[in-house]
């Protein structure tokens, strides 16, 4: 049974068109522009801390604990292997737990770990 989030998270994937992800198009969502395209865990991680820098004092931190999350692995695994590419489904729900943040929702509630 999925959760109301993943529910959420895949009906927004669903929205992207596969043209977006494969050709890397950059679309705009919210206030941010966001790469749909094969990307490094180190680079995700530099973007979505710039994202993040004006809704938290600890941006980077923010962004480790989610890329983790979505990854299901640990910040020291991000840490120790920045080059390592991500899906576009990686990057599409990452990028949208991003943007909640951005919208100041908290982040103990995007990961479910309150």
């Amino acid at each position: 049974m999925k959760t109301e989030q993943e529910d959420s998270i895949e009906s927004l994937y669903q929205q992207l068109t596969a043209d977006s992800l494969v050709l890397g198009i950059r679309r705009r969502q919210s206030h941010a522009e966001v790469r749909y395209a094969v990307s490094s865990v180190g680079e995700s991680l530099r973007q979505a801390a710039a994202e993040l820098i004006s809704v938290t004092d600890t941006p980077r931190l923010e962004a480790e604990v989610l890329l983790a999350f979505v990854l299901e692995t640990s910040r020291a695994a991000l840490l120790t292997h920045p080059e390592r590419l991500l899906t576009p489904d990686q990057l599409s729900r990452y990028w949208i737990l991003v943007h909640r943040r951005a919208s100041n929702y908290p982040l103990p509630y995007l990961t479910g770990r309150v």
